[in-house]
């Protein structure tokens, strides 16, 4: 949350109260907080699917 904050130049108080959607932010704000968030998430998708591959890739290798 750190990361979007200093990103968009808000408190980490203001994204959790955005990612919670909770009373307190902005709608504009809001969707600042999870239009940043989407590309984060892909990207860490991205990630784990490409260790899972590795993973299973190596197990499938005869020695």
């Amino acid at each position: 949350m750190k990361d979007i904050a200093e990103k968009l130049n808000i408190s980490v108080n203001a994204v959790s109260i955005a990612l919670n959607d909770k009373v307190g932010v902005s709608e504009e704000t809001r969707n600042l907080v999870v239009n940043l968030l989407h590309p984060i998430e892909d990207e860490a998708s991205y990630f784990i699917d490409r260790c899972l591959l590795l993973f299973t890739a190596g197990l499938t290798q005869s020695p």
